[in-house]
């Protein structure tokens, strides 16, 4: 078996643990672990990436992984690091959104090579029960003074302009009732999850040892009383045996009636609960205390050095799925990060060692212009997230774009959208390609790469200007539909790095 907090530990991924001897109690493994996910769009984003990395590395260790959607959580909302009200998705919204992001958890599991992730919704349980089953089997459990210490609840509570809905407030007993439920059912003793989510995974620790203890206690009290009822009839069955009378034969059939009665209506302890509630309160205290058999384990929230928010562009958010963020723009992401962060997020991220790692950032360090870990980084995640396939597809695109190299159809779609993002770009009208087309001079000059023709020409005739990454050479030449990559886009290049797009209209 694996030590896994070990190996989370020299990757920097361990921020705290609910008990130290969690590591320990890991390595007499397989055990269950679980991560939740919000539900929140029809993809993951980046920021969601580690934890399902880190399931994987569990399940790779030995243990047994569960990825839950958030299917019935999503209906309220996770307030932890959020300063404003969630806006409230629908039903359907959010079994497209639960459908999409198992896919995406499915997609990297077999990209790690990790197997296959258990995926379960928590609307499956938590729509089922009524608001009093879970007030009085669950609310009981939590007072709203140790509610409102929590990080996610005490800085909304600041906010006396916002503040926090009941329903948000609420959240938290959710999610430990989920720890709980998957306790019960798959026998699950491990969460895990960023640094934020501590407050909610202490609660479902803090749900399990006191039903456990509530649960234990009313199955010694029941015991107990079946036991004396047992001692009562044997007793009773021996005082009619050595009855003479028939009063005394009335006497006994009474007592064993009144006997039957009490085990009959065993679960109805009403009187003996009294008792366990007396009991529970007085030693609450102790019952913190106690060993739980439940870990929770937390990450680092994952930052950049030059100030900037992970996994956020100008553009918005970089997505897990190629519908909402390209591969190539996926990738430009990675290879984009600053020297600093290179080799932390190779640790996050990848599967490479640490050695291989640690001489990565020497080598980085030598030759920075290289980028010899954020093009490793790149690959690494970008595989992990696409596959290898798309993976290539990036990095060629990459390659031809930035290197000054490869041939036009490794130019993709993705690859030239991105790059109308980065680079001047212009419509051209399709009529203007008809017939014998357009003087490629006059686009070079209406480009505003070459300032007018005659530079233009300079520019082709001393072999420093591109159409399609193919060096120009006839300063005549016309360019007509047939030219256009994709059937769609034009582009000119000056030198190594400075591109116009035409896209055809």
């Amino acid at each position: 078996m694996q030590d896994i907090v070990a190996e989370l530990k020299w990757r920097g991924l361990v921020h705290q643990t609910t008990d130290p001897e969690m590591a320990k109690y890991l390595m007499t493994g397989p055990h269950t672990v679980y991560c939740g996910f919000d539900p929140t769009a029809d993809s993951l984003h980046i920021g969601n990436l580690l934890g399902i990395v880190n399931l994987a590395r569990f399940q790779k260790a030995g243990h047994k992984a569960i990825a839950i959607a958030g299917g019935g959580t999503g209906f309220i909302g996770d307030p932890s690091g959020k300063s404003d009200e969630r806006s409230l998705l629908t039903a359907e919204q959010l079994d497209t959104n639960c459908q999409a992001i198992q896919g995406v958890i499915t997609r990297v599991f077999q990209n790690a090579n990790a197997g296959d992730a258990k995926l379960i919704n928590n609307a499956d349980w938590l729509c089922k029960i009524s608001l009093i089953e879970f007030l009085r089997d669950v609310g009981k459990h939590f007072t709203v003074n140790h509610m409102m210490e929590k990080e996610s609840v005490r800085a909304r509570l600041e906010d006396r302009a916002q503040g926090i809905s009941y329903t948000e407030f609420s959240y938290m007993l959710l999610q430990a009732y989920d720890f709980w439920h998957l306790y019960k059912e798959f026998g699950c003793r491990i969460q895990i999850g960023g640094s934020d989510q501590l407050g909610n995974i202490t609660e479902g620790c803090s749900l399990i040892r006191r039903k456990r203890y509530q649960e234990d206690f009313s199955d010694r009290k029941h015991a107990e009383i079946a036991s004396q009822a047992s001692m009562e009839r044997t007793a009773f069955n021996t005082l009619r045996e050595i009855s003479r009378t028939d009063e005394e034969k009335r006497q006994a059939d009474a007592l064993m009636r009144s006997t039957t009665a009490r085990e009959k209506n065993l679960h109805r302890i009403t009187e003996d609960m009294k008792t366990y509630d007396a009991h529970y309160a007085g030693n609450l205290a102790e019952l913190e205390g106690t060993k739980s058999g439940v870990y929770g384990l937390t990450w680092p929230l994952i930052t950049r050095s030059d100030g900037k928010k992970f996994g956020k562009t100008e553009a918005g958010a970089i997505w897990l799925s190629a519908h909402k963020t390209s591969t190539y723009e996926f990738y430009q992401y990675w290879i984009n990060t600053p020297d600093a962060d290179a080799g932390r997020f190779l640790r996050s991220f990848s599967e490479m060692t640490q050695e291989e790692i640690e001489a990565l950032e020497k080598r980085t360090q030598a030759e920075p212009q290289k980028r010899e870990a954020q093009k490793a980084l790149a690959k690494a995640v970008t595989t992990l997230v696409h596959g290898k396939e798309e993976c290539e597809k990036a990095e060629k695109a990459t390659v031809a774009l930035f290197s000054g190299g490869g041939a036009a159809g490794e130019l993709t779609p993705e690859a030239l959208e991105q790059l109308a993002k980065e680079a001047p770009s212009g419509p051209l009208a399709k009529a203007r390609l008809e017939g014998e087309g357009v003087s490629l001079l006059d686009l070079m000059a209406e480009s505003k790469l070459w300032p007018s023709k005659g530079e233009a020409k300079r520019a082709i005739t001393g072999g420093g200007a591109y159409l399609n990454n193919a060096k120009l050479s006839d300063l005549g030449k016309k360019i007509a539909a047939a030219d256009l990559l994709h059937g769609k886009y034009l582009v000119l290049r000056k030198g190594k790095k400075d591109y116009f797009l035409y896209r055809a209209e």
